[in-house]
Formats: C-alpha cells, structure tokens, sequence
C-alpha cells in the first residue's frame, strides 16, 4: 500500500502555502519524518491530506488490491493528531479515546471492541492511570498522549500526527516515537509525523521530508537528507554531522552568518 502525494498546492483563503509539493511514493510499514523551519508549510501538508485546506494535486492512497482513496475516502482511512489541542471538552481521557475507536473506518476487521482499544491504547501510551480523569484537568503533555491514544485507537491505515510530542519530556518523546515506529510496522500502517528535533527524526524514522519555503526540497533516507549543506540550506545553521552507528548525527555550531560559526 502506497501514498502519493505529487505537485500539491494549498492555500489558506487567497494565501498560497504549499507550492507544487512533490513527495512521491511513500510506503506502509514505514514512518516518515516531516522536518524543516517554522512556517515552513509542514503542518500545511498534514492538513492538506487530511482535507483541511483548499488543495490541487495528486493526493493518493494505492491499495495492494488495486483500489484507489483520495478525498473524503483517504480522510476515512486516516486519523490525525493536531498541533493545537482542543480544550474544555466535558469528556474524561478515556471517554475521548473510546469514541474514536468507535469510529473506525479503517481497511479489514478491527481487532476487538472499541473499548477493548481505547483500554489497549492507554495502556500503551502510560496513561491508563489518568483515564478517569476530565480531559480540561490534563496537562499539555497529558493530553497530547490522549490525543495520540484516540488515533492509535481507531487503527488507521494512515496517522498523521503535527508536532505530537512538543510538550512531552525526552523519555515520553522516545517513548512516544519508539511506539509509533511499532505501529507502523505492526499494523502495516503509514506514519507521517511532524517533528522539530532533527536527532530524534534521523534514529526513529525511515524516511524523512524536507518543507522549506512552501516546497518539498528533499526526501530520503536520513542519511542522504540530514547532511550539513542540507542543514544550512534549509535552517540557516551551521553544523557538523557526525556518523553515529549508521545514522547521522546532528551537532549545531552557529547560525550562518554568525562569528562563532564563522571562525
């Protein structure tokens, strides 16, 4: 099972963000880490899959037996975590989690009940003990975890998470990823995951997209799209990057421009 997304464009009102945006192919099983500056357009592209923009372009999921989702019918099949969480909804963690199970509307029989899921999913995700609690009682990291859990839940063929793991602590975020990367290869699933941490997306990620300026302007394996040009180009930043058991490693040293990096 494949996603294609080729020569996306986007727009919030008359304000064009995406521009032409070409991934390619990307592959179930997989997890795919979406990098670049801020404004960049990586939360656009996310949001352009899931229908929440005004879009063109080819937006795909291939199915191994021929069949074709795209529109309202990839959006059915997906399940999304966004950067800016919902608040003051009068619903416990739990209550929230089972409801999204319930809405399932993913490829083959799910596995067991809703609430058998939304249960598996909280065990999963360390927060089974906040179950009980109202979703406004929650931390931001608390409900970012019961925000990952409600679309773990629904066992989608696609999960689209932005920024999932901004407000967790590193063990969380490790956590978090490592289980994201077990879902993917699990359930045959594709994960698109926006992430800010460069180290973090080259060690926990097989493939990684480059956002700058609107454009997609790389996408690979880490090791062939964290690299220091790749880095200055797209971030304005100096860095070294070492080789670290197969996997690049990522050292800042100063923003381009600046006397430190310079000298």
């Amino acid at each position: 099972m494949t996603l294609y997304i080729e020569n996306v464009n986007a727009w919030y009102g008359r304000h064009q963000v995406l521009h032409d945006a070409h991934v390619g192919s990307l592959e179930a099983g997989t997890m795919v880490g979406v990098i670049g500056p801020n404004a960049a357009g990586k939360s656009t592209l996310v949001k352009a899959l899931m229908g929440l923009v005004k879009t063109t372009g080819k937006m795909q999921w291939v199915h191994e037996d021929g069949r074709i989702f795209q529109g309202r019918a990839l959006r059915n099949i997906s399940g999304y975590v966004p950067q800016d969480l919902p608040g003051g909804v009068a619903l416990s963690a739990f209550e929230s989690v089972a409801i999204s199970a319930q809405r399932y509307a993913g490829l083959g029989t799910p596995r067991g009940s809703a609430l058998q899921r939304a249960s598996d999913a909280c065990e999963e995700l360390g927060i089974a003990a906040i179950a009980d609690r109202n979703l406004a009682n929650l931390s931001g990291g608390q409900r970012q975890l019961v925000s990952i859990a409600q679309v773990v839940a629904a066992h989608p063929q696609i999960l689209l998470l932005d920024e999932p793991t901004s407000a967790l602590d590193i063990h969380r975020q490790v956590q978090v990823l490592n289980f994201m990367h077990h879902i993917a290869r699990q359930d045959h699933a594709l994960v698109l995951i926006v992430l800010h941490d460069l180290n973090l997306a080259a060690r926990l990620c097989d493939r990684i997209v480059v956002v700058a300026g609107g454009e997609i302007t790389h996408a690979g394996l880490p090791h062939e799209v964290i690299t220091s040009a790749v880095i200055r180009d797209t971030y304005e930043l100096h860095v070294e990057v070492l080789n670290h058991r197969g996997l690049p490693l990522v050292c800042p040293i100063g923003a381009v421009g600046s006397i430190d990096a310079e000298s």
